[in-house]
């Protein structure tokens, strides 16, 4: 009953569907250019491979990714399902977006500023007493930090929403950091479905479950993408 009433708003006419007003639903005219992709036309073809969802939930995530598109929080330019992930407790639907208008978000966590050189001189307490001696500072320097790609550029390219059911709120994914993405090579962690859920691994990593999961996309992403296209004599291209 409770999915059931998460999911009955996907499939009731909304007032800017029955509304003959064009502003309704369209900010700028630029949702008017989207085009949703033919989910069920793909879900066809995964079909006679003997893969995929079945249609009735690829039909339900059609409608969410329709409700992700009217939103008027963020101004999609392109859309597509990216994928499904299994969870401990719940799964993640997964949807690829470029937005048109980026907002800037500050790449920077609020660090704590504090005095990371330890100090040449020291007190050392040894069994006969107290008495102060001057210690050698160590030499090890901390690696440097490789910032953050911004959003349309490298790793940050594409921008990310997941929802637990097609229905629910659709949630979006924080910009993904280069130490994220190295950390995540190293570790192997269950998602539980939980986008605050603490990931415990050796060795630590940066970030909750809502940065683990935008990392490993973005190792998938990376992984399965085909550069092109490439047009060689007698060979097809891609």
């Amino acid at each position: 009953m409770t999915l059931a009433k998460v999911q009955r708003p996907l499939f009731e006419e909304t007032k800017e569907d029955s509304s003959d007003n064009e502003d309704g639903h369209v900010k700028d005219g630029i949702k008017d250019l989207v085009v949703l992709p033919d989910l069920m036309r793909l879900s066809h073809y995964m079909e006679l491979a003997a893969i995929g969802l079945p249609r009735e939930e690829i039909f339900r995530i059609w409608l969410a990714m329709n409700e992700l598109l009217l939103n008027e929080q963020y101004t999609i330019e392109k859309i597509r399902f990216w994928g499904q992930i299994i969870g401990i407790s719940s799964n993640y639907y997964i949807v690829e977006t470029d937005l048109l208008e980026e907002e800037r978000e500050e790449s920077e966590s609020d660090e704590e500023s504090c005095d990371q050189n330890p100090s040449k001189t020291s007190a050392t307490y040894i069994d006969d007493g107290y008495y102060d001696e001057e210690v050698p500072a160590p030499d090890w320097k901390a690696p440097a930090v490789i910032p953050t790609e911004p959003h349309g550029t490298g790793a940050n390219t594409k921008t990310y929403f997941i929802c637990n059911e097609p229905g629910m709120e659709w949630m979006r994914l924080p910009l993904v950091t280069p130490a994220q993405i190295s950390c995540a090579r190293k570790i192997r962690k269950f998602l539980t479905g939980d986008l605050d859920a603490l990931v415990v691994s050796n060795p630590p990593f940066p970030g909750k479950e809502c940065n683990y999961l935008r990392a490993q996309i973005a190792r998938i992403s990376s992984g399965t993408l085909i550069s092109g296209p490439y047009i060689t004599p007698g060979v097809l291209s891609v």
